[in-house]
């Protein structure tokens, strides 16, 4: 017997590994090639980021190469002793030259030599012009030499970008500049936008300035200062490395970022779609997850015909411990030999005794007296009484029961039928006992948040609706009362709602404390409550509870409003329990009672 059992075990353990293996070599295989045709997709799109860079940088360049040369030109005459004039009217033939083969520059070559302030294009500066306040000239001055590209900024008068690329010469106190139109950045942006995986390209400076994009409004903006945290963290990434591919999240959505770096600092920058871009792999997935499906289905199948045989072999046993787990503490209890054992305890859970019961029909009433407290003794015993099991199970599949236990926590105890003799008698039973103290807990805590009005403290107006109508049906008479602040909408349009919650806060205390704890007490919302009093029947008893409350509400003291007294319109009506009488029509006369008592200011009641 002990053989076949580890023989089957063996088996089972077998094809398990067999399913782990077979599952892991198919997801290993389509890993692969799902890696693969994921890589050739990335770098289909870092070609035609690598491509835009190139067209970007030859976009560039000519300015850039114009600007060197008239440098060094303008350098030579300097050398030769040129006057200024000369200079002039070089940078104007170079500005005639560029303007027929530079399309990005419509302001020509300028610059600064021997402290005048020279344009190729004839503009003239206005007076107090100062060209060595102008960012084209600091920024040659910082560059020391090399060619750089001043921080592009938006011409209000085109309403495009421009950028100026200057350089230094020999004496660093002279520069030489040209403006160039970055529109032609937004064409080539144009040519890519088109493409349904892409959702943005840019073009951004080296420090994070939007230079050109497809979403034109971002067109100047600063990503690292950006208030959207996915565009500081692309700029983030993409300006610590000089060819970036990374993913990051939009709006929950996946984003697949490809980045290059041009020769002058700046950022081309495609953000992808990576829902879209990777589409094409669904294929992928579906055959990997088929084949997987149904190597899992046959070996599973297989599996599961012996697994079928392991569980014949343990049988009821099996499902006794299967039961058992879920449960504190398991007893199984035979009428019979009158015998009850100790299944499964959990640790400090021993709810019936200790360990196995002899002599069970006796025992129980006597372990029952010390496990429970008084008020659930009687219940729980006759639960437990074994005369009566057969009569109550019936054809159930079990009956349970609920007590507080000694040390006032909440315990389920539950019987369940097992077997039964020829005669069709109930002689084998398991008795669990399962600790609910912290879900009944729950549940009360849920039941009183959903009764109370939040505010206040005191029940909502579902529960106190609810609450009378219960006591009306019973034909309990009783006094209903409903009262609101006067003019309270004054009070928080004068002191703020924070008082206004402070005044309400105050009544409802002042109801509390009036009323018993018997009473029904609750907020019908803002300033308006309710209350309902069984057995207060007739108007001495009604007067005097008026009074009270009255009391209560001219001692009420908020600081906040400076002195101002709060006072009250009630309006109360009898419930005598006639047949023709309902709660909308209590209802009714008090509202009219308390209608009545608004028409006189201060503390009023009017009784109906």
């Amino acid at each position: 017997m002990e053989n076949n059992k580890s023989n089957t075990l063996i088996q089972v353990i077998i094809f398990i590994l067999a399913l782990i293996a077979t599952c892991g070599l198919v997801l290993c295989v389509f890993y692969n090639i799902y890696g693969i045709s994921r890589r050739n997709l990335i770098s289909n799109w870092e070609s035609n980021v690598g491509q835009m860079a190139s067209e970007t940088d030859y976009y560039l360049s000519s300015p850039s190469h114009a600007v060197e040369f008239a440098a060094h030109e303008v350098d030579e005459m300097l050398n030769m002793g040129a006057s200024n004039e000369d200079i002039k009217k070089y940078l104007e033939d170079q500005t005639s030259s560029y303007s027929a083969i530079i399309d990005n520059n419509p302001s020509g070559v300028y610059g600064y030599c021997n402290g005048e302030y020279l344009d190729g294009s004839g503009w003239i500066p206005p007076a107090g012009f100062d060209a060595t306040s102008r960012p084209w000239y600091i920024a040659a001055r910082e560059a020391k030499g090399a060619i750089v590209f001043t921080q592009p900024y938006l011409n209000l008068q085109t309403n495009t970008m421009m950028t100026s690329v200057c350089k230094v010469l020999k004496d660093p106190e002279n520069v030489i500049s040209m403006d160039i139109f970055l529109d032609g950045l937004q064409d080539m942006v144009a040519d890519y936008i088109n493409a349904k995986s892409i959702k943005s390209v840019i073009v951004m400076d080296d420090e994070g300035y939007i230079v050109s994009s497809s979403v034109k409004e971002e067109i100047g903006s600063c990503y690292p200062h950006s208030d959207d945290s996915f565009n500081s963290k692309v700029a983030q990434k993409v300006m610590t490395s000089d060819r970036a591919s990374f993913e990051v999240f939009h709006d929950s959505y996946p984003c697949y970022i490809i980045s290059r770096k041009l020769n002058i600092g700046w950022f081309i920058v495609f953000i992808l779609d990576e829902t879209e871009i990777f589409s094409s792999l669904k294929f992928i997935y579906l055959i990997s997850a088929m084949i997987l499906i149904a190597a899992i289905i046959i070996i599973f199948s297989v599996f599961m015909v012996f697994r079928h045989k392991i569980d014949e072999i343990e049988g009821l046993s099996r499902e006794v411990w299967a039961i058992a787990n879920i449960y504190s503490a398991v007893y199984d209890v035979d009428l019979k030999s009158d015998h009850a054992r100790l299944v499964k305890c959990s640790r400090g859970f021993d709810e019936l005794g200790i360990g196995n019961i002899d002599n069970y029909n006796f025992r129980i009433f006597e372990l029952t007296a010390d496990l429970v407290s008084p008020q659930s003794k009687d219940s729980l015993l006759q639960f437990l009484n074994p005369e009566t099991y057969e009569e109550r199970i019936g054809d159930l599949n079990s009956i349970s029961h609920e007590f507080l236990d000694i040390n006032g926590k909440w315990v389920r105890i539950q019987i369940v039928p097992l077997n039964r003799d020829s005669e069709n008698k109930l002689y084998h039973l398991m008795i669990t006992l399962e600790s609910i103290d912290e879900a009944k807990k729950q549940q009360e805590h849920l039941i009183q948040l959903a009764e109370t009005d939040n505010l206040t403290g005191i029940r909502n107006r579902n529960y106190g609706e609810s609450s009378i109508r219960s006591i009306m049906s019973k034909g309990t008479p009783g006094m209903f009362i409903l009262m609101d602040a006067d003019h309270f909408k004054s009070v928080n349009d004068t002191y703020g709602h924070d008082v206004g919650d402070m005044v309400i806060v105050n009544l409802a205390n002042c109801l509390k404390k009036t009323f018993r704890d018997s009473d029904v007490v609750f907020r019908l919302g803002g300033d308006e409550f309710a209350a309902f009093a069984p057995t207060v029947e007739t108007l001495d008893v009604a007067q005097k509870i008026m009074d009270r409350l009255f009391n209560y509400v001219e001692n009420i003291s908020i600081s906040q409003i400076q002195g101002r007294k709060i006072c009250i319109s009630v309006g109360a009506t009898f419930f005598t329990a006639k047949e023709d009488d309902s709660f909308e029509f209590l209802y009714q006369r008090a509202d009219k009672a308390m209608y009545k008592s608004k028409q006189t200011e201060g503390n009023t009641y009017n009784i109906i």
